[in-house]
């Protein structure tokens, strides 16, 4: 049935101890019923499969762990608006933008601040 959809059983790739191999057992009988099923294609994603002695999730069974690796894609950076570099303007760009900016009711950009946000608090 895994051949048949292309999965791997992921426990049977990695060498462990009979303890770490046992996931069901009852009256002294041992067994390795359950498995972690990963399709081929993902299986260099798995690192490593055991299952862990001493815990119980239902009745004389054992929890199987897979630690897998998963890849997160990458952050795309997120592009900033372009300033304005007043500094490296020549002398006439600086005055039509002061001009375009005192045009368009706009703020001194290099005036004092102090008036501009007690006005912004008594609009509101």
């Amino acid at each position: 049935m895994a051949k048949a959809h292309d999965l791997a059983i992921a426990c049977t790739f990695f060498v462990k101890r009979e303890s770490q191999k046992v996931t069901y057992c009852s009256g002294g009988q041992k067994s390795e019923l359950d498995h972690i099923l990963v399709r081929r294609n993902a299986l260099k994603t798995i690192k490593d499969v055991k299952s862990i002695p001493g815990e119980e999730v239902a009745r004389q069974h054992r929890p199987v762990v897979a630690d897998m690796y998963i890849a997160l894609p990458k952050k795309t950076k997120t592009h900033a608006e372009p300033r304005i570099r007043s500094w490296k303007m020549t002398k006439e760009s600086q005055k039509s933008l002061r001009e375009k900016i005192d045009e368009d009711g706009l703020s001194d950009p290099s005036g004092p601040i102090d008036f501009e946000w007690a006005s912004a608090a008594t609009s509101s």
